[in-house]
């Protein structure tokens, strides 16, 4: 008998070698109370699309059918919803007796969604499920009520209950063990040119904090902070860098990526996280994602002398008007600095972009490359904006998709914008054409 099953999204069976890391965590804070539980999580080698991920889901109820599990859990980003409510109905099908249990971002925001008449699921985790997760196991074993549990809504006698939202922890290291025997290691450690872009080396993933205070129109965490903080919490340096060795030790890694969208923005805690790196004698290069205000040279020079040699910034637009509008909080000239000294001290920078924001003009685009021309990002990745639920450009304009829509644009992806005008939301008309010719000139360089 397991106390809890634990689900990857057939959505992510593809990853190229990234691991699902919050499943690590979920299911080691049980592991740490020694809960007995199973990471189900498979892995693909191609693009999944909707009927590959509907007949992944099939099989992964079927791997499950018939074992025994007080909860059986998964995750669920919006784009996830339709393929989620078809895995929860064929778990419930074949596991009659296990509490299904569903968590992430879209159940967060959209907790109604899970309750529709003849749905699946029996209760929704609100924001940061460890301890959620714990005390509904809890309750099946007779020692609380479920009512009692924050963070959580759930259906009884046909009603829908909402529990007090989560209390949240200004220490992360209270309930973060994060337990790598959960997943396969010896494939996420397989070397790979993903984590370091183009680089083949065995790494892995970490995150060592929650919670960011940006406000970017196009992303949801500006609406989860009820859930998650407005402020960035961060384990400890000491226990993260912990973690990092006894994976050195255990997996051989080379290096390391730091998945926190919010990382470099307490410069204290960056600064005391590289003094650990560098006193322990960790040895292993890293890479992480940053926002471009929170740096400056002597801050990435530090970064430099403790193993770092990649980050990821999203640099969004090169016209100041637009990253007004997406109330990014960066200026130019500051782009330009930060990718300056990062060249420098021997850094590669990599540049996200963003087309097909609302309000962008064809010359806000020829701003753009202008500024990648002039930044020369080591690598550069170009994103078409669609709304996601719960970003405040959804929000604003009531936009919302049905499960075919989702499906479609998971099939077409930012393609879709240059095809249906429902998806057009720059006032410039962006071609995928102008890119290609620009890396075939050599102005944008290509991943290796």
């Amino acid at each position: 008998m397991y106390d809890a099953i634990l689900i990857v999204p057939p959505n992510r069976a593809f990853t190229r070698y990234r691991p699902p890391v919050t499943y690590l965590h979920l299911g080691g804070y049980l592991t740490h109370f020694n809960h007995k539980v199973l990471v189900v999580d498979e892995q693909e080698f191609h693009d999944l699309y909707y009927a590959d991920k509907i007949a992944l889901a099939d099989r992964i109820a079927r791997k499950v059918s018939g074992l025994k599990s007080k909860i059986i859990g998964m995750s669920c980003y919006s784009h996830e919803y339709p393929v989620i409510k078809h895995l929860a109905r064929q778990l419930k099908a074949g596991n009659p007796d296990s509490v299904i249990v569903v968590g992430g971002l879209h159940p967060t925001l959209y907790p109604q969604a899970f309750f529709y008449d003849g749905a699946p699921f029996d209760i929704v985790v609100l924001g940061e499920g460890e301890i959620p997760l714990k005390g509904i196991i809890d309750h099946l074993d007779g020692k609380r009520e479920l009512s009692s549990i924050q963070g959580i809504a759930y259906r009884r006698n046909g009603q829908v209950h909402f529990n007090d939202k989560s209390v949240i922890s200004p220490s992360v290291d209270d309930f973060t063990f994060p337990d790598y025997s959960l997943v396969d290691m010896r494939f996420y450690t397989t070397p790979n040119a993903y984590a370091f872009r183009g680089i083949y080396l065995s790494s892995f993933y970490f995150f060592i904090g929650r919670g960011c205070p940006s406000n970017c129109s196009f992303c949801v965490n500006k609406n989860i902070k009820n859930y998650m903080g407005s402020k960035p919490r961060n384990r400890s340096a000491e226990k993260v860098v912990d973690d990092i060795l006894r994976t050195r030790k255990d997996y051989k890694i080379d290096g390391f990526y730091i998945l926190d969208d919010a990382f470099t923005i307490n410069r204290e805690y960056v600064h005391e996280f590289c003094d650990e790196l560098i006193k322990r004698k960790v040895g292993l290069l890293w890479a992480a994602q940053s926002r471009i205000n929170a740096i400056n040279h002597d801050y990435l020079k530090h970064m430099r002398e403790a193993g770092c040699i990649q980050l990821d910034f999203g640099v969004e637009s090169g016209s100041q008007r637009m990253l007004t509008l997406m109330r990014k909080g960066i200026k130019i000239q500051w782009v330009e600095e930060v990718f300056d000294n990062c060249h420098a001290l021997g850094i590669r920078p990599l540049a996200n972009i963003l087309f097909n924001h609302p309000g962008e003009e064809k010359e806000d685009i020829d701003l753009t490359f202008k500024l990648i021309d002039r930044i020369k990002p080591s690598i550069t990745y170009f994103n078409i904006f669609m709304p996601t639920p719960g970003c405040d450009l959804a929000e604003k304009n009531n936009i919302t998709y049905t499960d075919e829509e989702i499906i479609k644009m998971e099939e077409m992806g930012g393609g879709l914008s240059q095809k249906d005008p429902k998806y057009h939301y720059g006032r410039a008309s962006f071609k995928t054409s102008e890119v290609t010719e620009w890396m075939l000139e050599g102005r944008i360089p290509r991943a290796g």
